[in-house]
């Protein structure tokens, strides 16, 4: 019985040598194009030239956007929350019965 586990284990190994070496050739016999990498992105096809556009390239703006400072008005409405805050403010500033606490409040939430 020892000898039929032996055997069965030598097939074994001489299959698995058989389907090693059988994939090493398919490996060495890849098809044109192939790079070795399977999860590589394929870029434009090999049989199409690339095709240079008429345009010229677009120019870049000679200033940099970091550098553009925004406008007063552009500043003023950045902030939704603050807008809001001042909006009621002002309008109970204009209110003779308003409390002044809720007015200092107010400020000291938009500071």
């Amino acid at each position: 019985m020892a000898n039929k586990n032996d055997n069965d284990m030598q097939r074994m190994r001489q299959d698995a040598i058989r389907r090693s070496q059988e994939m090493y050739q398919r490996a060495q016999t890849a098809p044109p194009g192939y790079t070795g990498n399977a999860f590589s992105e394929t870029s434009a096809s090999p049989h199409k030239p690339h095709k240079p556009s008429d345009k010229p390239p677009a120019k870049k703006s000679e200033k940099p956007a970091a550098s553009k400072l925004p406008s007063f008005w552009d500043a003023l409405f950045a902030d939704k929350e603050r807008n809001l805050l001042l909006s009621i403010l002002l309008l109970l500033m204009e209110e003779k019965s308003t409390d002044p606490a809720l007015l200092f409040a107010l400020l000291y939430l938009l500071l």
